[in-house]
């Protein structure tokens, strides 16, 4: 599963903040060894589940084409007019693959507040 994360920030965003709502995020493409892939989303937008199948071990490389407009907002993902220019954050903008565990895709939603990565942590011991 690949999180298309803008998606889900852009929705926060033209919910919450009128200045953004021209902004738009839409997937071109999913591809693998230059062969298109279909995939779906789920209710959430932002999680794209790609038809690809991999046994245990297996890798691969996807290419996801994805047009993003960047919203007019002083944030993690936005630009902002500064001394005649516009400078650029484009955290939370990129789509990334999504953790595997236990048998299962680990995702969740985006949320404004905190972070919004899937990383996996640990206390091993010593």
């Amino acid at each position: 599963m690949v999180r298309n994360i803008a998606s889900g920030v852009l929705k926060y965003d033209h919910k919450h903040f009128e200045a953004t709502r021209n902004a738009t995020t839409s997937v071109k493409s999913i591809s693998s060894d230059g062969q298109k892939l279909s995939y779906t989303t789920g209710k959430d937008k932002s999680n794209l589940f790609v038809n690809k199948s991999l046994n245990t071990g297996e890798s691969t490389d996807l290419t996801v084409n994805v047009v993003t407009g960047v919203p007019k907002r002083q944030d993690r993902f936005g630009y902002q007019n500064i001394d005649g220019g516009k400078v650029y954050n484009l955290s939370f903008c990129f789509p990334y693959l999504s953790d595997y565990r236990n048998g299962k895709w680990n995702y969740h939603p985006y949320y404004d507040a905190g972070e919004n990565r899937n990383s996996a942590v640990s206390n091993l011991p010593r």
